[in-house]
């Protein structure tokens, strides 16, 4: 009883700092993935794709090496690479019904992506 109770109390400290968040249809936008392509291709950006991809390293050789808190370092290394794949998956485009695609001689530059 004593650890549901725990485990109750921790869920309602996380609904309490995190509550839930319900984004609309069609909130994120192509232009949006454009913008953020634009930022994660620049200087900036690649520093920080390099720092998770660092964060996510140390985290796993943090989980081998301490055996007391492997589970602490696994997690965290997961929560990092779980959320560097989900800003991926924003940088996808969506098919627009009412719009004809682009071409390069339409005067817009390519969609530079960066996706490996």
């Amino acid at each position: 009883m004593k650890n549901f109770m725990l485990k109750l109390r921790a869920a309602w400290d996380f609904w309490r700092h995190f509550p839930p968040i319900v984004t609309p249809r069609g909130y994120w936008t192509n232009t949006d993935a454009h913008h953020l392509s634009d930022f994660l291709t620049s200087d900036t950006g690649s520093k920080l794709r390099n720092m998770w991809a660092e964060n996510v390293n140390s985290s796993a050789q943090n989980a081998i090496v301490e055996r007391p808190n492997a589970q602490y370092w696994s997690g965290i290394a997961w929560g990092v690479r779980a959320q560097t794949v989900f800003t991926d998956s924003l940088l996808k485009l969506s098919p627009v019904e009412s719009e004809s695609p682009q071409t390069e001689e339409g005067g817009e530059e390519p969609f530079q992506t960066v996706n490996k």
